[in-house]
């Protein structure tokens, strides 16, 4: 707990959250592979693509992208203890290199 309240204390305010410019293209495609979805890209006109607000993207597909990225995503208030000691576990034992950050620690380092 002590961990969450110190750390919690770096995270970015809303205001900056809403101003960041994206710098990387994310596309989400359906089960076929082929239809889009959604496609997150940097603020720019030139690039003819549109940024989704997180309320016109189906609940379905929002959340296999959380699922897909962060199982435990509603379990861990934003610090995976439990992820991080798997991921720490795994690269000790040279099995192979996985994440144990958050969503919400991605966010931050991002």
């Amino acid at each position: 707990m002590g961990l969450l309240v110190r750390y919690s204390s770096e995270l970015p305010n809303i205001q900056e959250i809403e101003a960041y410019q994206f710098t990387r293209t994310t596309t989400i495609y359906a089960r076929d592979g082929r239809t889009i979805i959604g496609r997150i890209q940097r603020r720019s006109e030139s690039i003819g693509s549109e940024i989704i607000p997180v309320e016109r993207v189906s609940p379905e597909a929002l959340a296999s992208l959380i699922f897909s990225e962060d199982a435990r995503f509603f379990e861990h208030f934003g610090f995976d203890l439990k992820g991080m000691v798997r991921a720490a576990i795994q690269v000790l034992s040279n099995r192979s290199s996985q994440g144990g950050s958050t969503i919400t620690q991605q966010v931050v380092r991002n």
